[in-house]
């Protein structure tokens, strides 16, 4: 039985993004406060709660079935999740936030293994000039969610193609991600693991949180997880969610999208011969 009442580290045991998101967001809702979240994703690329999918994916990304696409509940920019890449989540109350205090938790478990990194005023994470974590928040009633990806031994070469610049025929208000250099943790300490870096923080944890449990994700198979997944997983979340864009197909000829689709068009029929017909979900094949 799962005691709401504890202070806790929740490690999970799954690799599906749609499912830690979740379990991330549940946890956030009914367990107590501070309590640290870790873990790590299958392959996909999971952008902020304001942003624009099409101008932060590939188009073959969206357009395709073998990497996910997800909206989380907390702002900043998008990144690429998979193996190498690991979750960082802690819910903390909101009444004196600071969130250097659980970034400086971070770079102080990795300092243990003789890597000065260094929490920037943006709350990124570096080492050696280069970039290892990057964070973002979710403020909810009395409580924040506050996560970081920290970069162990992820494909970094990989992590390219799964996002592009900005399509300059588009216009948003939508939060733009902002490009870094990056590295991996083994870049500077070629014995460090998943595993090794979980325990590393969880052993930092406990020193400022003794009392509280280390377990595994609990059996959060309840009908209110299973509604958040479900929104994780829907066309409504993650493109709908996209703020109010203007797509111009050609000269004089644009579009405006609102909650995913095409609310209104300039010279309709020039739009409607490209694919773009008012009603309709925004496509990003045709672009």
């Amino acid at each position: 039985m799962l005691d709401l009442n504890e202070t806790a580290v929740y490690r999970s045991p799954e690799t599906d993004p749609a499912y830690n998101l979740s379990a991330e967001e549940w946890i956030l809702d009914h367990c107590p406060f501070p309590s640290l979240i870790l873990y790590e994703n299958s392959g996909s690329v999971v952008m902020g709660k304001n942003q624009n999918p099409w101008l932060e994916c590939a188009p073959d990304i969206i357009a395709g079935t073998h990497t996910p696409v997800l909206r989380r509940i907390s702002g900043g920019g998008t990144v690429v999740h998979g193996p190498g890449n690991l979750n960082v989540g802690f819910v903390v109350g909101r009444g004196g936030f600071d969130r250097r205090k659980q970034l400086l938790l971070i770079a102080e478990a990795l300092s243990k293994v003789g890597i000065s990194a260094e929490v920037t005023d943006r709350g990124d994470i570096y080492v050696d000039d280069r970039k290892i974590s990057g964070n973002a928040m979710c403020y909810r009633h009395d409580r924040v969610l506050h996560h970081a990806t920290v970069l162990v031994n992820a494909d970094l070469k990989g992590l390219l193609p799964a996002i592009r610049p900005a399509d300059v025929r588009l216009t948003t208000h939508a939060i733009a991600s902002q490009r870094a250099i990056v590295a991996n943790l083994t870049d500077f300490n070629p014995d460090l693991t998943i595993k090794s870096v979980i325990d590393l923080i969880v052993s930092e944890f406990m020193n400022v949180y003794p009392d509280a449990d280390d377990r595994f994700f609990p059996d959060l198979d309840n009908e209110s997880l299973q509604a958040i997944v479900l929104r994780h997983k829907s066309w409504d979340w993650v493109f709908g969610r996209t703020p109010r864009f203007r797509y111009c197909v050609a000269e004089d000829a644009c579009i405006t999208v609102v909650s995913g689709r095409i609310q209104s068009a300039t010279r309709e029929d020039i739009c409607a011969r490209a694919g773009y017909r008012v009603g309709d979900k925004f496509d990003l094949r045709v672009i």
